[in-house]
């Protein structure tokens, strides 16, 4: 998280020429996914929110940039399965993140009518989360023997931690700047945050978060 900050607080060192502060709000929705034919994985939709201060029109040399600071509350619900010969693991349940997020856009393109498309990528830091389900183990104890199961109502009973710390992935956002005074603009907007980096450190290792977020800003020019 710290490092978060930093790079944020880094980039005040380019706002002598930024042309405009944001702050916006969105509801989400998070969709947990995997490509790992490793164990299967079922998901469901969770709602949640985002709120963003951006730095926008920041101008490195002829390069436009865009910077925001947010925190992300999100949820996803999870049933997974793996098994092997003799053995499996189950996870029934769903996870609950809070994050705090910095993210850099370093492609950006303007209309003249007031629409923006920003491409980036997303640095965030886990500053909360829960874990809620049934995890359960199964094996063969031996070669012509019973079936022995160990579940557990509270996952949280097992591991100590279950979330991971960090995540990155790429962000989409599309935006509409309505003015409503001489400096101030309206801005409804969406945005998609496309994770690359694994959510757990345990079953189910691969899992990462997509989430879609339709929300409206407001936006001061200097």
């Amino acid at each position: 998280m710290k490092n978060i900050l930093l790079l944020f607080f880094l980039s005040f060192g380019l706002t002598a020429s930024a042309q405009s502060w944001e702050f916006n709000s969105s509801p989400l929705v998070n969709f947990f996914y995997d490509f790992d034919d490793y164990y299967i994985g079922s998901y469901t939709l969770k709602s949640g929110y985002n709120l963003n201060v951006g730095i926008d029109d920041v101008y490195l040399n002829d390069l436009r940039l865009r910077f925001i600071l947010g925190f992300s509350k999100y949820s996803g619900g999870i049933d997974a399965k793996f098994r092997s010969q003799g053995s499996g693991t189950s996870l029934n349940g769903h996870a609950k993140k809070n994050v705090l997020q910095f993210g850099l856009y370093p492609i950006n393109f303007g209309g003249k009518k007031g629409l923006n498309v920003n491409i980036g990528t997303e640095f965030s830091a886990l500053i909360g989360g829960e874990i809620e389900g049934t995890y359960t183990n199964w094996y063969i104890a031996s070669t012509s023997g019973p079936v022995v199961e160990e579940s557990y109502d509270d996952v949280n009973d097992l591991y100590d931690s279950y979330h991971s710390m960090y995540y990155f992935g790429i962000s989409i956002r599309v935006a509409y700047d309505i003015p409503f005074s001489e400096d101030f603009y309206l801005v409804p907007q969406y945005s998609l945050y496309v994770g690359l980096s694994n959510e757990f450190i345990e079953f189910p290792k691969k899992t990462k978060s997509l989430r879609n977020m339709l929300g409206i800003g407001i936006k001061r020019k200097m």
